[in-house]
């Protein structure tokens, strides 16, 4: 068989293709795929309920069994914007029930820490790898015929020599996404997994007990007032307690909550008692825990909640406030 002939090409990269004895175009494929994963991520689920697996593992499941299922195929044909947002709706919304993440929590943030890129990026670099079997077998001009829309990732240097290289370009292209967004939350979130330096850390906390509370302090969707009344749950921003202690209006939010408020400050005590007690050189260089307590850095803090000793201290302390909170409100 020669490579490049005109026939080689039209069957190697046909308008169908033949899945399990039937031709398939683009369309077809793309709702025999979704109706095919939609099923079984109703068993998935009905298997995870049964067992207390981390959040780690779910989004292995995820992407294993029902990502790959989804994705099977779709590189060779030319998708639509209309077909990546279609499959991207229905992932955005699994996700967050697999997750168990509030949902007005910004799809960037549980995405990245998911390490899970939209459909039009995963395809692509599934093109890339075919890409690279193609040249390995001797079928240059063949490349030409795969649907590729570059300019729509122009930041993005898809000739890479190998995937390696190709995902730092993508993990350029995910901070550039998250500075660029109009949201607070991923503002606040990009502050704080900067402290570590890299994105790629981020995800390390998934694979433990406890990840979904990290992910709901690190993104802002607990409903201290500050936060709650952005999202038009609240009517005010301020500190209740401290209203109706001292008459003082305050903003309820994070540090307030950790580090000024009066009506915690003998758990507060015990808590920052705890947190200098745990080492932390190896996680964070030229910080430590004093100076994270001295200068009331809620970011420094958030940004080592993936360390347990710190996040088990930390859901201790919000718990017994939280209950003091309930209970003085009331």
């Amino acid at each position: 068989m020669n490579p490049n002939s005109d026939k080689t090409k039209k069957t190697l990269i046909p308008k169908k293709i033949l899945y399990l004895g039937i031709w398939l175009d683009k369309k077809t494929h793309l709702k025999f795929n979704l109706d095919k994963v939609k099923t079984n991520f109703k068993k998935l689920i009905n298997i995870l309920k049964q067992k207390n697996f981390s959040n780690g593992l779910k989004i292995q499941f995820f992407k294993a069994v029902l990502h790959s299922q989804l994705l099977y195929g779709l590189e060779i044909f030319d998708l639509t914007k209309t077909d990546f947002k279609d499959i991207d709706t229905w992932i955005n919304k699994k996700i967050t029930k697999f997750l168990l993440i509030n949902p007005h929590s910004p799809r960037l943030i549980y995405k990245t820490e998911a390490k899970i890129d939209p459909v039009r990026i995963t395809i692509y670099k599934r093109r890339f790898k075919l890409i690279q079997k193609l040249k390995t077998l001797g079928f240059d001009e063949l490349i030409n015929y795969l649907p590729f829309r570059e300019k729509e990732f122009e930041n993005i240097n898809w000739q890479s020599n190998n995937l390696k290289e190709l995902e730092i370009e993508l993990d350029k292209f995910r901070i550039n996404q998250l500075e660029n967004s109009p949201s607070w939350k991923v503002q606040k979130y990009l502050k704080i997994i900067q402290i570590n330096n890299t994105i790629n850390k981020q995800q390390r906390y998934l694979k433990w007990k406890g990840s979904t509370s990290i992910l709901k302090l690190r993104n802002y969707t607990n409903y201290l007032n500050r936060y709650s009344y952005v999202m038009n749950k609240n009517k005010s921003k301020y500190c209740e307690i401290c209203k109706k202690i001292n008459n003082l209006d305050i903003i309820e939010d994070l540090d307030h909550f950790l580090w000024n408020c009066s009506a915690y400050e003998n758990n507060r005590k015990i808590w920052i008692s705890e947190l200098k007690k745990i080492n932390i050189s190896n996680i964070l260089k030229n910080n430590n825990i004093e100076n994270i307590i001295i200068k009331k850095d809620s970011s420094s803090l958030l940004a080592l909640v993936d360390n347990k000793l710190i996040f088990e201290s930390l859901i201790r302390f919000l718990n017994k406030n939280l209950g003091i909170r309930a209970h003085k409100r009331g």
